[in-house]
């Protein structure tokens, strides 16, 4: 059920054993799309660029942040979030977060392809959003024309 079992019996407020978020074994859950699913996958890459050198662990750090900002600046223009820490007016950071990761995307050291083969978790994570991208594929290429 996803849960712990000291929280089925009703002795632990916590649902699930946040030690799984960072095991490095694969486990069922790794293989459904979930806010689990990702923060396992970041996690993992995170470890794997920590290990990989300075460069790329600089460039894992940069990317996730302004992922992490950008999505702030949705919830802020959806009004679901505050705008605490951000310069800028949402629009506008979510305009920027994303320039400047299409920037970083386009200066990937190349130490980073010598990394291992993904755990279940990242081609999880890879798989469904290729299927999420098809399916707004309509979308995305008008937005690329424009």
């Amino acid at each position: 059920y996803g849960v712990t079992a000291v929280y089925l019996l009703g002795t632990s407020d916590i649902e699930q054993d946040p030690g799984d978020l960072f095991s490095t074994s694969s486990i069922p859950e790794d293989m459904e799309l979930s806010a689990k699913t990702v923060v396992r996958a970041v996690a993992m890459q995170a470890t794997q660029s920590k290990y990989a050198g300075a460069d790329i662990e600089k460039y894992f750090v940069k990317f996730f942040s302004s992922a992490i900002y950008s999505f702030n600046a949705a919830l802020v223009r959806s009004g679901a979030a505050a705008a605490k820490g951000m310069n800028v007016d949402s629009a506008t950071a979510m305009r920027a977060a994303g320039d400047y990761m299409d920037q970083l995307t386009a200066s990937v050291p190349r130490s980073y392809a010598s990394l291992s083969d993904a755990p279940t978790c990242v081609g999880t994570v890879i798989s469904e959003t290729a299927k999420i991208l098809g399916d707004n594929a309509a979308f995305l290429a008008d937005k690329f024309r424009s």
